[in-house]
């Protein structure tokens, strides 16, 4: 279970999230970063960045294109 808040940015076109879940590899609570950004009429972009539970340093480990069908 995870509970986050997100900011909408002035043009409307990104949505940032941030997250706190408990994270079964690093035993213990982590913050996560969603990164929703408008990308054209129709397509979205979705990036997910999380600490590596070995360094703690921030990576991207997920990136998703969204495009609607016509």
């Amino acid at each position: 279970m995870s509970i986050g808040e997100g900011e909408l940015s002035k043009d409307r076109k990104t949505l940032s999230w941030n997250y706190k879940f408990n994270c079964p590899l690093a035993n213990k609570p982590v913050v996560m970063r969603q990164i929703e950004t408008i990308t054209g009429p129709g397509a979205k972009t979705l990036e997910i960045f999380s600490p590596d539970p070995k360094t703690g340093k921030e990576y991207k480990m997920m990136a998703i294109e969204l495009t609607k069908k016509k």
